[in-house]
């Protein structure tokens, strides 16, 4: 690549230096910043607005009305849509997109291929890994990661210092809390909901609409059913953990189903009375209510 160095008039009428490669093209109306540089076969369209020391790749474009801070990079060949933001020192790696009216927060990072959907959010320091997924309307908080080849759906959440492993799938409408961790190859259903501080391990599954309350911890490839209900617990302790329609956590066992919050330990020892439980399958019960509490936090 050629660089040579060329002056640009700004609309408020100032005149800077900058470094352009061959066949670079600058819209008309554009702003460029002090040091700045723009690759070859690199376009920048009009009304787009790039910070001083900023670089925009080979093959890169930027669309009109787009703005990239100073100090921030473009890669190769990656595209920033109309509109969009990349914030100071912010990097866009080679081959990714960044759709209309995206936000990229200051010293954000986009990996090579991955994919901001339009009207997107990324968060200060974010990391985005490469070949991943953000789907249009979703939003990616601040320092926040999510893994290489992982995918946000349409408008979820992902919170503050939150993190989202690789492969790792968030269903559209889904929401991670700050602090939150889901491990490789998780999936979160749409709807679903994981509260602050939670953890959700690799491989596991978390059903449409089905919520882990703040805190909780959801092993490695277990499975939380559409709507809430437990298959590893059922398994385990043979009972059944769901929310009901008004949100409500709800433990059957047996022929015996009550609010979460109404198995207290008196309750339980005149269930096992009343039924005659052995002693180990009072205990399952007792273990099954403790994490079923885990499990909802705050709501339990």
């Amino acid at each position: 690549m050629t660089m040579t160095t060329q002056e640009h008039v700004n609309p408020d009428g100032s005149i800077v230096r900058y470094r352009a490669g061959d066949r670079a093209v600058v819209g008309s109306g554009a702003s460029i910043g002090g040091g700045a540089s723009i690759g070859d076969d690199a376009s920048v369209g009009s009304g787009a607005s790039i910070g001083g020391g900023a670089s925009v790749g080979s093959g890169a474009s930027v669309g009109s009305g787009a703005s990239i801070g100073g100090g921030a990079r473009v890669g190769d060949r990656a595209s920033v849509g109309d509109r969009a933001s990349v914030g100071d020192r912010a990097s866009i790696g080679s081959g990714a997109s960044v759709g209309s009216g995206a936000s990229i927060g200051g010293g954000a990072r986009v990996g090579d291929r991955a994919s901001i959907g339009d009207d997107a959010s990324v968060g200060d320091r974010a990391s985005i890994g490469s070949g991943a997924s953000i789907g249009d309307d979703a939003s990616v908080g601040d320092r926040a990661r999510v893994g290489s080849g992982a995918s946000i759906g349409g408008g979820a959440s992902v919170g503050d210092d939150a993190s989202v492993g690789s492969g790792a799938s968030i269903g559209g409408g889904a929401s991670v809390g700050s602090g939150a961790s889901v491990g490789s190859g998780a999936s979160i259903g749409g709807g679903a909901s994981i509260g602050d501080d939670a953890s959700v391990g690799s491989g596991a599954r978390v059903g449409d609409d089905a919520s882990v309350g703040s805190g909780a911890s959801i092993g490695d490839r277990a499975s939380i059913d559409a709507g809430g209900s437990l298959h590893w617990m059922a398994r385990r302790y043979q009972v059944d953990l769901y929310r009901d329609r008004a949100g409500v956590p709800i433990l059957r066992h047996g022929c015996v189903t009550l609010p979460l919050t109404e198995w207290t330990p008196e309750r339980q020892d005149e269930l096992c009375m009343q039924h005659d439980l052995r002693p180990e399958v009072a205990q399952d019960l007792a273990r099954a209510v403790a994490i079923a509490r885990a499990f909802f936090g705050g709501d339990a």
